[in-house]
């Protein structure tokens, strides 16, 4: 997304200030080859020619790796879902990336990737990764691997629309987009992700820090939801994110989260569809512009002005329908509730008209949903987290756009800013957004505050 007016004026504003912090998140867990088995009557592969034999067969079996270096002027040729496992995390380096294109159930434990260039990279559409299913699949198993991508190179595992992945203890550094990218992108998908966690990412961003303009330079993207925690995450040196959450990334916990920089890039930044997630033991360190960053939505989005008992001639709205086709259908009701579906036959700037079908009777601030399109962040809370940002503790921006961020808590948190003026929390919850705390929609609590202002509104 593109910088954001809020994000633009900090940037300009916010001087430099060292400020310490305590480490209490409990860091990533590194690699290891102590953490996987190689299962017995494995192939045993000890030199490259042995390894591109294994890999080419049809059928999918498991491949040890002996300790070594293994090279080839392009990415591996892999003909199954193989499962690869390296005699010790560290002592097996690949100079080339594996591609697992549309597989299911694969596996690769440790390596180190060292990829000199995007020419040894995968190259399927240009993703030059050290690991990569591309076009999806299912059930992916990563871990204890560690990736260098020579500055150059785009991610370091990429999972586009695999449900069931688990990655667990991957070190990524040097990419110009992603260390760890495991996201279907897709506001209809209803894919899962088994596991992540420990994930240690570092300098991922573009030769000009901030040129992707928010759609990239991220440690962990994570646009699914995760069925268990996702814990023990470190990002430094980013052009824009530690942590990005949106697209369907539902009812998921995040904890020990530890980000710093010194280019002013965002902690955590949640966007639509950020639904119902936890973010626990946060450390965000001094050099962050701003902590945490709840991103309002900009799609085909409105929110219900006024009670209504479905099935109705008029569904009023209070914001604009611009966005939406001139008769089709459209989607009522919270996040996580079971949206109705009501035809309609026109509208005006502000209406629905000529609605029918569904029941049931909806609140003021309802939204009305083009195809189940974008939703704005929704019922998240943060806990117990310490936030030295330079300027902006946790902005809740509703922005201009269609509805807002809601439903979210602020509690037991210490925010210590770098910059005066500045304010621990920028709330502009609520649609229209919030002007002081009557017309608030945050919940916040037991939070300490500092030197500088506590919140702000508007």
């Amino acid at each position: 997304m593109p910088r954001s007016g809020l994000q633009t004026r900090i940037a300009t504003a916010i001087a430099i200030g060292a400020r310490a912090t305590t480490p209490f998140p409990d860091p990533p867990l590194p690699p290891s080859e102590s953490n996987y088995t190689i299962p017995g009557g494995a192939t045993v592969c000890t030199t490259q020619a042995e390894l591109d034999t294994a890999l080419a067969g049809g059928a999918a079996v498991d491949i040890k790796v002996m300790n070594g270096t293994y090279s080839r002027a392009t990415e591996a040729s892999i003909g199954a879902a193989h499962r690869i496992w390296c005699e010790s995390a560290l002592g097996v380096v690949f100079n080339y990336g594996f591609d697992f294109t549309t597989r299911a159930n694969w596996e690769f434990h440790g390596g180190k990737f060292l990829l000199p260039d995007t020419a040894h990279a995968t190259q399927a559409a240009s993703f030059y990764c050290a690991l990569t299913n591309w076009g999806g699949g299912s059930n992916a198993k990563i871990s204890d691997v560690t990736i260098d991508g020579a500055g150059v190179c785009y991610a370091g595992v990429r999972l586009p629309g695999v449900s069931g992945a688990d990655v667990r203890r991957v070190v990524v550094t040097n990419m110009t987009d992603y260390g760890v990218f495991i996201s279907a992108n897709d506001y209809y998908s209803t894919l899962t992700v088994a596991a992540v966690s420990d994930i240690n990412c570092s300098a991922i961003h573009r030769s000009t820090y901030g040129a992707a303009g928010g759609t990239a330079e991220a440690g962990l993207w994570l646009g699914n939801q995760c069925l268990t925690p996702v814990r023990r995450m470190k990002f430094r040196d980013l052009g824009w994110m530690g942590l990005w959450t949106g697209a369907t990334c539902w009812d998921t916990a995040f904890s020990d989260i530890d980000v710093d920089d010194t280019h002013d890039a965002t902690g955590v930044y949640i966007e639509h569809n950020t639904i119902r997630c936890s973010f626990d033991r946060m450390l965000i360190g001094s050099g962050i512009g701003i902590g945490v960053v709840t991103e309002w939505d900009y799609g085909t989005c409105v929110g219900l002005s006024g009670s209504h008992t479905l099935p109705v001639g008029t569904i009023t709205v209070n914001e604009s329908t611009a966005a939406f086709p001139a008769s089709g259908t459209i989607s009522v009701g919270n996040p996580g509730d079971t949206a109705v579906t009501v035809t309609y036959t026109g509208k005006t700037a502000f209406s629905f008209t000529g609605c029918t079908g569904g029941t049931g009777t909806w609140a003021s601030g309802t939204l009305v949903l083009q195809n189940r399109n974008s939703l704005p962040a929704w019922q998240c809370s943060f806990t117990n987290s310490q936030i030295n940002a330079k300027g902006v503790g946790i902005a809740l921006d509703n922005g201009t756009m269609f509805p807002t961020v809601m439903g979210c808590t602020f509690t037991n948190c210490s925010i210590n800013l770098g910059f005066t003026p500045a304010s621990a929390i920028l709330d502009r919850t609520n649609n229209p957004q919030a002007i002081n705390a009557g017309t608030s929609n945050l919940v916040q609590s037991g939070n300490s505050f500092g030197s500088t202002p506590g919140v702000v509104y508007g």
